[in-house]
């Protein structure tokens, strides 16, 4: 699991790789302070090279999500792999996520 943030002119752009289980959601999580930084008002959450996504790798995502929303920053998800978005639909999750396919 790897994270890269990258700064773009109109966006901030969070780029997750590898498998997202849960141990290596907690990780992200003690990272999220990070999101106290954020540049701009919008933030990409790119998972196109992401393997594979537990249940506590969503639950990454929403607290993210809720966090950001606090900081009046709009977070999407972008470069989804189709087996990746199907855990999203089985969920209900893409419900709660503007969320782009690959």
């Amino acid at each position: 699991m790897h994270l890269v943030i990258q700064n773009a002119a109109d966006r901030d752009v969070i780029k997750l790789a590898g498998r997202i289980g849960t141990s290596e959601a907690r990780e992200l999580m003690d990272e999220l302070p990070v999101l106290d930084q954020l540049k701009s008002s919008s933030l990409e959450v790119d998972l196109e090279a992401v393997e594979y996504m537990a249940s506590a790798g969503l639950r990454l995502l929403f607290q993210m999500q809720r966090q950001t929303s606090q900081q009046g920053v709009d977070l999407y998800i972008a470069h989804t792999p189709e087996r990746i978005y199907r855990v999203f639909e089985m969920t209900g999750f893409v419900k709660l996520f503007n969320i782009q396919k690959a």
